[in-house]
């Protein structure tokens, strides 16, 4: 992948994702008891005033399709259970470099709970609509990604007062789990540039405490000075530098991450401004050699960040499950590929994670792939995708579980300019009854393998006993009854009941 002004916008400026659970939301769901639905929805990018007159702002266009979303969203209110607010929902990185980040209209400094209420300030439709579906009953989940990783709960608990239930499991990350077999979270702690980094910042002077802000945030401000500027950022494929068998392993992680750095140095009329930050009490001046390249300086920001040792002491402060190597870390930065791939690394292939379905953000594109693990046996990840401008079909994800059937549907939805809902993909997954058991801080697995169900025959969960062969299904795997109308699955063959 190469590294221009787009992968800016995907990766710095955020990566949002967007998965809603919304597959099913019909009649057929609301007829059954013994379900669970999830909608999840990320990397919204919501902006205050000033970006947006600034032209620096990514999501002005598409607020109103997050409005007429979350309309929707109250049409179905008794189709769905828990909505999930999954990352970069507020931005709070991308500022050009002569313009502090958390700052008002007249550059004044302003708190975390200070700026985030200003961007619901500009955003009030879409918060108002978030309040009236918490008045009806609905769980609201936020999870940090990482333009947002800086968002604590008592900034939101001052800011949006009693809206959201939060996942943190530390100070700068979150992962859900609606239920054992699913995993939910942003996606940005796997890689180098977008983690948050509690080691490089570490008794320097002038640092807050707790400072976590990774090399991406500076590449946000580039990529927003560039937008400005209309300048583009030059073309190089990191992956392209030379490894040398007999050098190091840091020594290639060195090498690598400096060829970064060079990609961006080509365009000299961004580089040389020193960049205002204005981030979570940072408000510093930083010249390009203060956070770019290898610098090992006094001033350096990440000195060593590109040590083996300095990254493992990053993933074990980030709760990374298992830890890739710099190098590869380093890639998913720029690789969205590789990026999308660490959800079968640290989730889906892993024997000490019970997750058979994975939902990330943050590389802004929608997608569904099913691989085969020979412990799980077919597992199923989701990107819910974006809600930025240069995004004309925003999208969100639905899963939905089935409790008689123990199937899982998983959903990817697109959201039209006229507030239409229409699925894009689908997968529908049998995970066994007894397929994974708590094992105090492991898992037991039974042996029994999860399948995806074929799409040719509908054959829901391989279930023949005499019993259950003779229930109805809807194409969500959920149990209808009798009088239900339109297309069901029984005894593993699609027929539509008209009456």
């Amino acid at each position: 992948m190469f590294f221009n002004i787009d992968i800016l916008k995907k990766y710095k400026v955020g990566i949002l994702s967007i998965a809603l659970l919304l597959g099913g939301l019909n009649a057929g769901a609301q007829e059954s008891m013994s379900s669970k639905t999830v909608v999840i929805a990320s990397d919204w990018h919501l902006s205050d005033i000033r970006s947006v007159e600034g032209g620096w702002s990514l999501t002005e266009r598409n607020q109103v399709r997050i409005e007429k979303f979350l309309h929707h969203l109250e049409d179905t209110k008794d189709a769905w259970d828990v909505l999930v607010l999954n990352g970069d929902i507020f931005e709070l990185w991308r500022t050009p470099a002569s313009v502090l980040m958390q700052a008002d209209g007249k550059g004044a400094v302003l708190s975390n709970a200070q700026y985030i209420a200003r961007i619901a300030e500009h955003n009030k439709p879409i918060f108002d609509t978030l309040y009236r579906l918490r008045d009806v009953g609905k769980e609201l989940v936020y999870l940090p990604g990482n333009h947002d990783m800086t968002v604590k709960d008592e900034d939101l608990a001052l800011a949006l007062p009693d809206l959201f239930v939060t996942k943190y499991d530390t100070p700068s990350t979150g992962v859900f789990f609606p239920l054992e077999e699913v995993a939910i979270e942003h996606g940005n702690r796997y890689e180098v540039f977008n983690s948050p980094d509690p080691i490089s910042h570490l008794d320097k002077e002038g640092m807050p405490d707790g400072f976590v802000i990774p090399p991406g945030f500076f590449t946000a401000k580039l990529g927003a000075t560039a937008a400005v500027l209309q300048k583009q950022i030059g073309d190089v494929s990191v992956g392209n530098t030379v490894r040398r068998v007999d050098a190091t392993q840091d020594i290639i992680n060195k090498t690598l991450y400096t060829a970064f750095w060079a990609t961006i140095a080509q365009n000299a009329e961004v580089t040389s401004l020193s960049l205002l930050t204005g981030v979570d009490g940072y408000n510093a001046i930083c010249r390009w050699e203060d956070y770019s390249t290898t610098a090992d300086h006094e001033s350096a920001l990440f000195k060593d960040c590109w040590k083996q040792s300095v990254w493992e002491n990053r993933c074990e402060k980030n709760k990374v499950p298992v830890v890739p190597s710099f190098s590869d870390a380093l890639m998913a930065s720029v690789d969205m590929d590789i990026c999308d791939n660490m959800a079968f690394l640290e989730r889906l292939n892993n024997e000490q994670q019970p997750s058979v379905i994975c939902v990330f953000g943050h590389t802004h594109r929608k997608l569904i792939e099913v691989r085969h693990d020979e412990l799980k046996g077919d597992v199923i990840y989701m990107n819910v995708g974006a809600w930025v401008d240069d995004h004309e079909d925003t999208s969100f994800g639905v899963v939905t579980y089935d409790v008689d059937s123990h199937v899982y549907t998983v959903s990817l939805n697109e959201c039209g300019t006229d507030g239409k809902v229409t699925v894009r993909d689908e997968r529908r997954l049998y995970v066994p009854e007894s397929f994974v058991v708590k094992d105090g801080d492991g898992w037991i697995f039974s042996g029994e393998k999860c399948r995806l169900m074929d799409d040719e025959t509908n054959n829901v969960c391989g279930i023949s006993n005499d019993d259950k062969s003779l229930q109805l299904y809807n194409l969500c795997g959920q149990r209808v009854g009798a009088s239900y109308k339109g297309i069901v699955v029984k005894r593993g063959k699609k027929c539509i009941r008209k009456f």
